[in-house]
Order: C-alpha cells, then sequence, then structure tokens
C-alpha cells in the first residue's frame, strides 16, 4: 500500500477547525478512554463481543477484514493525531450496539478503505462480497465529524440527515434514526442543539418521573384485560423537539401572514 498520509493535519488546521465541543458526555469519557489504547487493544475488545455475536464463520470474516483495513490504514492518522484505523473500530462498535449483522460489521471496518487507501471497490467484492462491497460504498460517519472542516461537516450532516436517518426509519432501527437525526442537527445548527440538550438535562429526571407515573397508571388500567402488557415511554429526541419548534414557528408565521393580508 503506498504511504498516503493526507489526513494529517497540521496544528495550524487543527486551531482553524477548532469549534466548541458539542459532544455528549459520555462519548467524551468514552473517546478519551480510547485515545489512551492500541489499535490492537481496542480491537480486542471489539472481537470479544463479535465472538458472542456470531459465529465462528462470521467472525473469521470480521477478523479477515480488520487485517485488510489495519493494513490500508497503517500509514494514516487522524486529524485527532490518533491511528485512522481506530475510527473503523469505533464505527464498528457502534453497529453491533444496533444490532446489526456481520456483513455491516465488516462493512464498517473497511469503510473508508476505497476512499482513502489503494484498496478498490472491485477488491472488496472479490474478497468479501457485493454485499459487504455495497455497505462500503454507502457507509457514512457522524460520530467523529469534530475533527474535520467546518464546510465538510455540514454537507455531510444535511446529506446524512435528508438520506441515510430516512433508510434507518425504513429499516425500523429507531435508535440509529435518531442518533444520526441529532447528529446531524448538531453540527446545522449546534446553538439550537445545545439550548436543547441543555433543557433536556435540566428536566430529564422530572421527563423520566413522570414516564414512569404514566406507566404504572396504564399498567393497573390493563391488568387482568391485556396479559404480560410491555409498556414503553421515551424522552422526545433533540431532533424530534428541534422539527416541532421549527414547524410550530412556520405555521405561526403563516398564521401572521394571513392576519396581516386579511387586514
Amino acid at each position: 500500500m503506498a504511504d498516503i498520509e493526507k489526513t494529517k493535519a497540521t496544528e495550524a488546521e487543527k486551531t482553524e477547525y477548532a469549534e466548541p465541543d458539542m459532544r455528549p458526555e459520555k462519548l467524551i469519557k468514552q473517546q478519551e478512554r480510547e485515545a489512551k489504547m492500541t489499535p490492537d487493544e481496542l480491537y480486542a475488545e471489539l472481537k470479544a463481543r463479535l465472538d458472542k455475536a456470531f459465529t465462528a464463520e462470521e467472525a473469521a470474516e470480521i477478523d479477515k477484514a480488520f487485517r485488510v483495513a489495519r493494513e490500508a490504514h497503517k500509514a494514516q492518522l487522524r486529524y485527532s493525531g490518533q491511528p485512522y484505523i481506530i475510527h473503523p473500530i469505533a464505527v464498528s462498535n457502534i453497529l453491533l450496539d444496533l444490532g446489526m449483522d456481520a456483513q455491516s460489521v465488516e462493512a464498517a471496518l473497511l469503510h473508508d478503505t476505497v476512499e482513502d487507501t489503494d484498496i478498490t471497490l472491485d477488491y472488496i467484492k472479490h474478497e468479501f462480497g457485493d454485499d459487504v462491497a455495497a455497505l462500503v460504498d454507502g457507509i457514512h460517519n457522524m460520530r467523529t465529524l469534530s475533527f474535520r472542516v467546518p464546510q465538510k461537516r455540514r454537507d455531510t450532516a444535511l446529506e446524512t440527515l435528508e438520506i441515510y436517518a430516512p433508510i434507518a426509519h425504513r429499516l425500523g432501527i429507531r435508535p440509529a434514526k435518531e442518533e444520526l437525526e441529532d447528529l446531524s442537527i448538531r453540527f446545522l445548527d449546534p446553538i439550537a442543539y445545545k439550548e436543547i440538550e441543555e433543557n433536556l438535562k435540566r428536566l430529564s429526571k422530572s421527563r423520566l418521573d413522570f414516564l414512569e407515573s404514566m406507566e404504572g397508571k396504564i399498567r393497573e388500567r390493563i391488568t387482568g384485560v391485556v396479559k404480560d402488557p410491555t409498556i414503553e415511554g421515551r424522552i422526545k429526541s433533540v431532533h424530534g423537539i428541534y422539527r416541532k419548534m421549527y414547524m410550530q414557528n412556520i405555521c405561526r408565521n403563516i398564521r401572521r401572514l394571513r392576519h396581516t393580508y386579511n387586514s
């Protein structure tokens, strides 16, 4: 593989692209911990999870994908200064959390090889099959946009909001849909995102208490009518609140226009 180091940023670039840290606290702690680990240590943790989630044959294919990706990215660094391979490992962990299949995890490990290294899509097809190649061609990263140039962040965020979040919705993966939407808003409108997130944190205790109270009342009412009911409640996502506020604002403006016109 050619020694490709185009993803390594200079200190000046890092300063130029620096913006307020908008990552969730949980993600910050996770990334701080991962920053102290080697790629092999990170993959060892991932592999322990893979061995429990997949068959031996599937785990072996994922191992193969990791070896290919590690070799392809060996001369590359992220803008953060970390070895590039740490990013595909992190994406693989995300997909595993979402309950995705082995081919999706393979694609996560390989998803930047076609764009940033000498690996071709034809090679991926030959070694891993058409399905993995298609996923590699379509996977987009949102969690590590903080280290990319501002315009690229916004472009990727808009693309994710308009294309990939709706795909996750159609596939029935609500956690992925909501995460992609929230991450998109974080980079498209960081001020509104921060305001909504802070209010959600401030009101989280009262909201959870309300949900638990309503769950208890519903369970009490249907006891004896429905056998072993499953009752779930959730706090609206940042994007859900953002969209509702945006639509309400449009409706208010329309009413004002009508009032002005009718006057």
